[in-house]
């Protein structure tokens, strides 16, 4: 989690063996200085003038002061004692006890859950129930149009309805209309048919609401621009929906 700079570890010794930062343990203790950026999440156990900045983590400029740990401040305010990996140590020296390295540190867990994937908002759940269940409608009322077109061609051919009609309740024979047959020399039945899928589709394409993430988005960019008026800046489209 931390930069590569080399460090001064204590192990089983009071003799230091430098090695790399992203070899620290838990339990290690290494020596820190000023201008050094803290590789782990760590206790100060010795030390002297020790301020650290942690603005990589809470973008506050300001230098914080680190206290050795002792019996008296050990129940206090934990912040003073300890120092989080990723900030900088801009004044003092000491060394510190390992607490947690990697994605166990407070920087490691931030940058994990940055990184995740954003969960669907309550408005995006409810619009995508929306488009699944107009969906389906589209397919349902498609395979009836079909249905309902094949009923047709198949009375029309069986000449229970008279040649070219289009309305079953009002059917009148229209003039100069081919009557429709399965031969090839006839290629009016196969334009009917194909004109039963074209519709079929059509009516598929068209029950998909492409059109509603997009008056969503411009809805809720409207509303985080009248929130802004109010001095509220939304970072995410998706918080004006909550904060609305």
């Amino acid at each position: 989690m931390s930069d590569k700079q080399d460090v001064a570890v204590y192990r089983n010794s009071v003799d230091a063996e430098t090695i790399d930062a992203s070899e620290l343990l838990v339990g290690d203790i290494y020596g820190f200085q000023s201008g050094m950026k803290i590789p782990t999440d760590s206790i100060v156990i010795e030390g002297q003038d020790i301020e650290c900045t942690e603005t990589e983590l809470t973008g506050e400029p300001d230098a914080m002061e680190k206290v050795i740990l002792n019996m008296d401040n050990y129940k206090k305010n934990g912040s003073t004692t300890t120092m989080l990996a990723k900030s900088l140590c801009t004044q003092g020296f000491g060394k510190a006890l390992v607490l947690a390295v990697g994605t166990n540190t407070v920087a490691g867990i931030i940058t994990e859950s940055t990184q995740k994937p954003p969960e669907p908002t309550l408005l995006q759940k409810k619009l995508h129930t929306i488009a699944d269940k107009i969906g389906k409608v589209g397919m349902w009322v498609a395979l009836l149009t079909m249905v309902a077109q094949l009923i047709r061609i198949a009375l029309e051919m069986f000449k229970v309805v008279p040649c070219g009609c289009q309305n079953i309740l009002e059917c009148q024979e229209l003039p100069g209309c081919i009557p429709l047959t399965f031969g090839f020399s006839n290629f009016e039945f196969y334009n009917q048919l194909l004109y039963t899928v074209i519709i079929s589709i059509t009516v598929i394409v068209v029950a998909i609401p492409e059109g509603l993430p997009l008056a969503v988005t411009i809805s809720l960019s409207v509303s985080s621009k009248q929130m802004q008026k109010l001095n509220n800046l939304v970072r995410k489209l998706a918080s004006s929906e909550t904060m609305g």
